[in-house]
């Protein structure tokens, strides 16, 4: 271990950008040009000194500077409501558009004085005028949904175009923070590698050296986290170069259906609209005639049945007598059995006062012979 750490302690402080960028070999892109790599990594390590205050935090920071002053640019020219107008446009287009059906052809209008059919052909006359109003009103909307849709074209082609900077800028900031990792880890090898040969001095053991080399590991610590830092950095930066391919390929997608949806849809609803009115107009003109039909029909089955009903009723008042003979019946029974009735009362009556009459004589005799005794 003693003979290990003695040859590292031998390494030239160049050997350090070597020795880091060999090991880094494996992830680098096969193009990479390590002559040229290893002079700017050389020439970070000989200009950071990990000592300095705010040095340690400052490593790489440049890294990152022009991409995220292109992001802010970007950001003050995205407006959420950009893509907003667009989905309210077609909304209120798809609403239009379900308004204009055959319920919207019914008017309470009263203009015409014909009977029974007069309503009717109010209604007939006002659909189309008022399906034409409505439709004018769609086509407008349509059209302001066509510049939309043009507008939003022009600002997604504008984003693609920004993005494939932004896709640049961070694949420089990758290449970037690589270097400063590099230059990290060298400087952070060669402090390590000075902690041991301090640590194996015999002044290690002075108070003042001792706190020295916990300086240098207090140093070498925070460093190692800024490498580290750095290393999630260009992982950021892996990551967000096949979001931003997929957002622009997403945009393209939009721009592709947006010229689908003007060259093919909309032509589509205008003539399909136009189909609409044609076989409203068309419907309602077969209600018309079915209506006006059916009217006609409904007043014949009335005139033929009040015609019969009124006859009918004719003949059999001309036929009928004065008084009819279920009246007499009726009124014959009634006086038979009023006569009967009053002759039954009266015959009860002369036999209740004949019973009375010897009740009385009866209770006359008791009453004597009890006086008597």
């Amino acid at each position: 271990m003693n003979q290990v750490n003695t040859q590292k302690t031998t390494l030239a402080k160049q050997d350090f950008v070597q020795s880091a960028i060999a090991k880094a070999i494996e992830r680098m892109d096969k193009d990479t040009d390590i002559n040229a790599l290893t002079e700017q990594v050389q020439k970070v390590v000989a200009d950071f000194d990990p000592f300095a205050v705010g040095a340690i935090h400052k490593l790489g920071t440049n890294s990152s500077a022009r991409i995220s002053q292109y992001s802010d640019n970007l950001l003050t020219q995205v407006k959420s409501e950009d893509l907003e107008g667009v989905g309210d446009k077609l909304q209120e287009v798809v609403l239009l558009a379900r308004d204009v059906n055959v319920k919207g052809l019914i008017t309470d209008n009263k203009l015409s004085k014909i009977p029974l059919i007069g309503s009717l052909i109010n209604k007939f006359s006002d659909g189309k005028d008022r399906i034409l109003i409505k439709y004018d009103t769609l086509g407008g909307q349509i059209e302001k949904l066509v510049t939309e849709i043009g507008t939003t074209q022009k600002r997604l082609g504008t984003r693609i175009q920004g993005l494939t900077q932004l896709y640049e800028l961070n694949v420089d900031e990758y290449k970037s923070l690589e270097i400063y990792v590099l230059a990290g880890e060298a400087k952070l090898a060669e402090l390590k590698d000075e902690v041991v040969m301090r640590q194996m001095s015999p002044s290690a053991k002075d108070p003042m050296e001792a706190q020295a080399i916990a300086n240098l590991n207090d140093v070498c610590e925070r460093l190692e986290k800024r490498v580290f830092d750095l290393q999630a950095m260009q992982m950021i930066a892996v990551q967000t170069a096949p979001m931003i391919r997929m957002i622009q390929s997403n945009n393209q997608r939009l721009i592709d259906k947006f010229n689908n949806l003007q060259e093919l849809t909309i032509p589509s609803w205008k003539k399909q609209f136009t189909l609409a009115i044609a076989l409203m107009e068309q419907q309602k003109a077969v209600e018309l005639t079915q209506k006006i039909d059916d009217t006609t029909n409904d007043i014949m089955r009335r005139n033929a049945e009040l015609l019969k009903m009124n006859s009918v009723n004719t003949a059999k008042a001309n036929q009928r007598s004065v008084v009819d003979i279920e009246t007499l019946q009726h009124v014959q029974q009634n006086l038979i059995s009023t006569i009967d009735e009053v002759t039954k009362i009266q015959k009860e009556g002369e036999q209740a006062r004949l019973n009375a009459v010897v009740e009385m004589e009866r209770m006359k005799k008791q009453l004597a012979e009890k006086i008597a005794a």
